[in-house]
């Protein structure tokens, strides 16, 4: 995320979806537009899950934490072996958000619809 609002278009994944020229909103949403970004979006999410469940597991502590790690480091995983953090291509052709995806409602929606799973 700070590297899209940083505008680091050395990185391959800001390269790719954003621009100087967007507005803030959708320099955040770009941060899930393409599928590497919504990877990390999970695992960050499930991080922040983690820590909720470690704090209130209780008895369950044991189990919930064994499936936890299960679930993170699979993302994990994932998230390495499609790095957003590749070097930028040296061409310099920009392909920004997908316009479909540069509407205020559709910025939204991908931190929603997570926080309405529970």
């Amino acid at each position: 995320m700070y590297l899209m609002l940083a505008d680091r278009f050395d990185v391959k994944y800001v390269h790719e979806f954003s621009a100087k020229a967007q507005p803030l909103i959708f320099k955040v949403s770009g941060f899930w537009g393409g599928q590497e970004g919504s990877w990390l979006l999970w695992l960050t999410w499930i991080s922040v899950i983690g820590l909720v469940l470690y704090r209130r597991a209780g008895r369950f502590e044991a189990p919930a934490m064994a499936f936890w790690a299960s679930l993170q480091t699979f993302f994990l995983i994932v998230s390495v072996q499609r790095s957003p953090f590749l070097p930028a291509p040296a061409d310099h052709r920009w392909r920004r958000l997908n316009p479909l995806l540069q509407n205020y409602w559709m910025a939204i929606h991908p931190p929603i619809v997570f926080c309405g799973s529970r």
